[in-house]
C-alpha cells in the first residue's frame, strides 16, 4: 500500500474515532435505555421524614420499566413535582440503582382552616394529615394586616 494512502486511512480512522467519541455522550445513554440489564431494580432514599417512599416512586413514575440510563433531570423534575418536595438529586448506582436525595418541606405549624392544615416555612398547605402522624406544632392565627396584634375574629374562634 503506498505510503500516502495509508497516511489517508489513519487520518480517515482518527477523524472516525474523533466524531464517534464526541457522540457518545449523547447517543451511547439513549443506546443503552433499551437494554433489560439496566432496568431498575433498587432505589435509595435520603432525606424522605414525611413523605411516603411509594408517592415519591409515583411521583417519579420508577417502575420495573425504568431504566437507569434515562435523562436524570427528567427524573429529578417529576420527583420535585410532588407537593412535598423542594429539591432533588438522582444518581446512578450502575447497573441497576438508583439514589435519590429529597429536600423536603416541613411543616412549621398548623392552621385552622376550619380543619387544622400542617403548612411549610413559606405558607404552603402541606398533604400531610394530623390525625395519621403525630404533628406537635404550634396553631399560626393569621392577622387582619400585617401590623396588627390581634387575629381575625372568625380565626381565633375556629383555632
Amino acid at each position: 500500500m503506498p505510503r500516502a494512502a495509508r497516511s489517508v486511512l489513519i487520518l480517515v480512522g482518527v477523524g472516525g474515532l474523533a466524531v464517534l467519541g464526541l457522540l457518545a455522550p449523547t447517543h451511547v445513554p439513549r443506546m443503552l435505555a433499551g437494554v433489560d440489564v439496566f432496568r431498575v431494580e433498587n432505589v435509595e432514599f435520603s432525606g424522605l421524614t414525611w413523605t411516603d417512599r411509594g408517592d415519591v416512586l409515583g411521583a417519579a413514575a420508577i417502575d420495573p420499566t425504568t431504566n437507569v440510563w434515562e435523562p436524570l433531570a427528567e427524573l429529578e423534575a417529576r420527583i420535585e413535582a410532588h407537593p412535598m418536595v423542594i429539591e432533588a438529586k438522582v444518581r446512578r448506582h450502575l447497573p441497576r440503582g438508583l439514589e435519590v436525595q429529597v429536600q423536603e418541606r416541613v411543616p412549621v405549624g398548623l392552621v385552622a382552616t376550619p380543619t387544622l392544615e400542617p403548612i411549610d416555612r413559606d405558607g404552603r398547605y402541606l398533604p400531610v394529615n394530623p390525625a395519621e402522624v403525630s404533628l406537635d406544632l404550634p396553631i399560626l392565627v393569621p392577622r387582619l394586616t400585617p401590623d396588627s396584634d390581634d387575629p381575625r375574629p372568625e380565626q381565633a374562634r375556629l383555632a
